[in-house]
């Protein structure tokens, strides 16, 4: 089974970092993911709550 990198609680951070208007390409930079990772989680873990 593959393991994650990020938890849960790390991706909910981050995706609630890009609403609150942190640029995206400097999300990207920090945490090492591509756009395409970053739309997979909005769509999976968009609606949870920290």
């Amino acid at each position: 089974m593959k393991t994650l990198k990020f938890r849960e609680l790390q991706i909910v951070f981050e995706i609630k970092r890009i609403e609150t208007g942190t640029h995206i390409d400097e999300v990207f930079l920090n945490i090492g993911i591509t756009k395409a990772t970053s739309y997979i989680w909005k769509m999976k873990y968009g609606g949870l709550v920290v």
